[in-house]
């Protein structure tokens, strides 16, 4: 069995301005586990552990997926929580510009891996950049004036031009992440 996951890979220098947003806000809060430099990617689909002969219906429904979408541009602004204000267990990050062609890329996606047998999504998807992981709670004035200084905070935008099936493989340091398939998008 294998962890995967599929995702959009970002620009080096959207990861460095995201790195320098999360010292900042360390200043601000503590009690976070932030998303390292390497492992900063929005991710589409979520698939988990699964059997390793199941990674050709995956490849299969990313080269359909990617056939009908073309390249697009992507940038982030503004801070989010998940799951609510009072509740924050993630930190993160809203895409503005990209954000109806990731819905559509990830609600696609989402289409073809059920026709391959995957369990389709519950809910919705909301494209974001996860920061961090809040592991005790943390003052909601804090984190609404987080939300509210960092409202007009721009990320570069870049170009997503791929779709990258991901291992993840679960470590005392952290997840390490491992390409198993990329997919240009519009080929």
């Amino acid at each position: 069995m294998i962890r995967l996951f599929i995702a959009l890979e970002l620009s080096e220098r959207q990861r460095h301005e995201i790195v320098n947003l999360q010292n900042e806000l360390k200043q601000w809060v503590n009690n976070v586990r932030w998303v390292k430099i390497e492992g900063l990617h929005l991710t589409l689909k979520f698939i988990g552990e699964t059997e390793e002969n199941n990674i050709e219906s995956i490849k299969k429904a990313i080269d359909r997926v990617s056939l009908s979408h073309e390249p697009f541009e992507v940038d982030f602004s503004g801070l989010g929580v998940f799951p609510s204000l009072p509740k924050a267990k993630v930190l993160w990050l809203a895409v503005n510009k990209g954000k109806d062609m990731l819905i559509n890329l990830a609600e696609n996606l989402d289409s073809e891996l059920t026709e391959e047998g995957f369990k389709p999504e519950k809910r919705g998807y909301q494209p974001h950049l996860t920061l961090g992981r809040i592991r005790q709670p943390i003052e909601e004035s804090i984190i609404n004036n987080l939300m509210k200084s960092n409202e007009v905070t721009r990320i570069a935008p870049t170009e997503i031009c791929d779709v990258t099936l991901f291992e993840s493989n679960l470590t005392r340091q952290g997840p390490l992440y491992k390409v198993v398939y990329k997919k240009r998008l519009d080929q």
